[in-house]
């Protein structure tokens, strides 16, 4: 993996490139765009990334403090936003006809969520609420 903000290998003359680095500092699978990027760091913060590409990735991050900064920033972007969404949601909770249709989404089943042939159901968005 080159590092994602330089595009260039760690400046500690190892030659270790990151996950999935071979000897030669190449990688068959190495992040090349910035969607590989977050959603390898995605992999690696819920812990579903496999046992050696974890460790290497974390012995990348001691050799490389560009790459060690910006985990370090999207971790604390993550929190900001998880604490914003939170306060936001105390504040003003979002309706239940939403929640069923985003989890309906999400395990692709459309139960809950308007017919396109039908027409909507509920108000004029059509999610079936009245908003």
């Amino acid at each position: 993996m080159s590092c994602c903000r330089s595009n260039k290998p760690p400046s500690d003359g190892s030659g270790d490139h990151g996950p999935g680095a071979g000897g030669d500092g190449h990688s068959s699978n190495a992040v090349s765009t910035c969607k590989d990027c977050i959603e390898f760091l995605i992999d690696y913060l819920d812990g579903t990334l496999p046992p050696a590409k974890r460790v290497e990735f974390e012995l990348h991050l001691e050799l490389c403090p560009p790459c060690h900064r910006y985990l370090t920033q999207y971790q604390a972007t993550i929190r900001m936003g998880q604490a914003a969404m939170e306060a936001q949601v105390a504040k003003d909770p979002p309706p239940e006809a939403l929640i069923r249709a985003i989890m309906a989404s999400m395990r692709g089943k459309p139960s809950g969520a308007p017919s396109r042939e039908g027409g909507s159901r509920g108000g004029e968005g059509g999610c079936g609420c009245d908003c």
